[in-house]
């Protein structure tokens, strides 16, 4: 496995968006937007996320912050090492930058981090770390230990937090909904 240090180090130099190597290393962000997940493939419903995200950090003169996690979590909590990526971390990087994103957090995912409850994740990461203005999630993003919080808790941390909350809905694609799941499927079909 790369470490993500040697890989933030390498891209960055042939990028123009910003890599971090978790949240601790972050420059100070303008009112940033952000948002969150594994992004594996960038397929049709990341780039709907990604594409609101880029508008609304242009419209309100913010920066854009996509936050992933390394390794994959699957990899921590279920020990799933028979999981596939479709896209390399060096890929997604280029694929992301294409799209505009601004700022990468690479952030390490850990057994230590996947114990923050939904509360401690949205305090001490989404606010006190990245002091987020608002987050533009997938329609079904989960957080926190065991993916026990949802939209609606989102909502209501932002509520609480004082950011915004926005949801994408499912893209559909022929009726079906897109996900990297789907993909990693039919591949191995």
């Amino acid at each position: 496995m790369l470490k993500t240090s040697l890989f933030t180090n390498f891209v960055a130099r042939i990028m123009s968006m910003l890599i971090f190597d978790g949240v601790e290393n972050l420059k100070e962000l303008i009112n940033p937007v952000l948002t969150i997940g594994t992004f594996d493939g960038i397929h049709l419903g990341h780039q709907k996320i990604i594409k609101n995200l880029i508008r609304e950090a242009r419209s309100t003169n913010s920066d854009s912050v996509l936050l992933t996690f390394f390794p994959h979590p699957r990899l921590i909590i279920s020990n799933d090492s028979a999981i596939k990526m479709l896209n390399t971390m060096a890929e997604k990087a280029m694929l992301l930058e294409q799209k505009g994103v601004q700022n990468f957090i690479i952030h390490p995912f850990d057994k230590l981090f996947s114990e923050l409850s939904p509360r401690e994740f949205v305090e001490q990461i989404l606010v006190k770390q990245l002091n987020i203005q608002k987050i533009i999630i997938g329609y079904d993003h989960k957080f926190g230990k065991n993916r026990a919080a949802d939209i609606k808790d989102l909502i209501a941390f932002g509520n609480e937090f004082g950011f915004e909350v926005e949801e994408i809905p499912a893209k559909q694609v022929d009726e079906v909904s897109v996900s990297s799941t789907k993909i990693r499927n039919s591949l191995l079909e």
